[in-house]
C-alpha cells in the first residue's frame, strides 16, 4: 500500500508499505496527498504556489505587458521626462531589469507600488 510520511504536519515522503503500522507518522496515501502537502485534521492541503518575480524581461515582453495594462503611452511620456539617457535606454536596451533605477523612477512617476510592478514583470514574462 502507498503511505505518506508526515513530519511536522507536512508530507515529506511517499513509500510502499505492507501496513501503516510499519513506521510512526504514516498516513494512507492511496487516493490523495502528495509530497509537500500539509496534513491537518485528516485533510491534505496543497501549498500555495510560489511565484517568482523575473529579474528581467525582454523589451518586447515589457512593452506588451505595459500595453495590456493600459500604461504604455504613460510610460513613453514619463521616459521623455526622464531625459535623453532614459530615452536611449528605452529605445536601445534589449531587456528591462526589475532592479533598474530607471524602472524604479518610472514606477514612482506612474504611482505603481512594488506589488503592482512585480505583477507587471510576472505578466511580461508570460508573453
Amino acid at each position: 500500500m502507498r503511505a505518506h510520511v508526515i513530519k511536522n504536519g507536512i508530507v515529506v515522503n511517499t513509500i510502499e508499505v505492507d501496513s501503516l503500522d510499519f513506521l510512526p507518522n504514516l498516513i494512507d496515501g492511496e487516493t490523495q496527498g502528495a509530497i509537500g502537502d500539509r496534513y491537518e485534521n485528516g485533510l491534505f492541503i496543497k501549498p500555495e504556489p510560489v511565484v517568482e518575480i523575473p529579474f528581467s524581461v525582454t523589451m518586447r515582453q515589457g512593452r506588451l505587458a505595459l500595453l495590456q495594462a493600459g500604461l504604455l503611452s504613460q510610460v513613453q511620456s514619463a521616459i521623455s521626462a526622464q531625459g535623453e539617457a532614459a530615452v536611449i535606454e528605452w529605445e536601445y536596451a534589449q531587456t528591462i531589469d526589475r532592479a533598474s533605477p530607471l524602472v524604479a523612477r518610472l514606477a514612482a512617476s506612474l504611482g505603481l507600488d512594488e506589488s503592482q510592478l512585480d505583477a507587471l514583470f510576472i505578466s511580461a514574462a508570460s508573453l
